[in-house]
């Protein structure tokens, strides 16, 4: 799809570039859905997701995220905003839906069964909805109290544009979310 709107490219580098020069020219925020999804925004960062998993590349699912996003600017959260939370909230709802059904076997109306279950988060009840999605999919993981702290930390402070990732990562102009 994105190929349509900015040209082929022959390597992920290429895209990367065009994706950025579309955001930058444009003046949008590009999410390009892959294992590792990366949110490209016109000033120039360029944020890419940690969770998620390859069972949700599949039918919809993109279609699923491009709804939590469009529902996150209805409710009055910055493009940039928007799409960092959706694109978390998306990848942590598919983590979950894995759980249920296998990666394998994952569809995309199992990702919204995932997030129906809480609703959407407000303003107000953001930070415990982070909590428990994150809490849920890091769930059967080895983690201390203290790690499980640190990646919800880092999650919201990223989402504040604060985070110790966007400085250790700032001169190569990626966030990882």
């Amino acid at each position: 799809e994105f190929e349509r709107l900015a040209g082929t490219f022959s390597s992920l580098e290429e895209q990367t570039k065009k994706a950025l020069k579309f955001a930058e020219k444009y003046t949008v925020f590009v999410v390009l859905k892959s294992h590792r999804t990366k949110i490209f925004c016109p000033n120039g960062t360029i944020f890419e997701n940690i969770f998620g998993n390859a069972g949700m590349a599949t039918a919809g699912s993109g279609d699923v995220l491009t709804g939590i996003i469009l529902s996150l600017l209805a409710q009055n959260y910055s493009p940039e905003e928007a799409a960092i939370i959706g694109v978390v909230l998306h990848s942590l709802a598919g983590d979950l839906a894995a759980k249920d059904v296998s990666e394998q076997a994952l569809i995309a109306s199992d990702i919204i069964e995932n997030i129906i279950d809480k609703k959407m988060p407000s303003d107000e009840n953001l930070d415990s909805f982070l909590n428990d999605r994150i809490d849920e999919s890091l769930e059967g993981y080895d983690l201390s109290n203290l790690e499980r702290s640190h990646i919800y930390n880092m999650i919201k402070d990223e989402i504040n544009g604060m985070g110790p990732i966007t400085e250790l990562l700032s001169d190569k102009n990626i966030t990882e979310i």
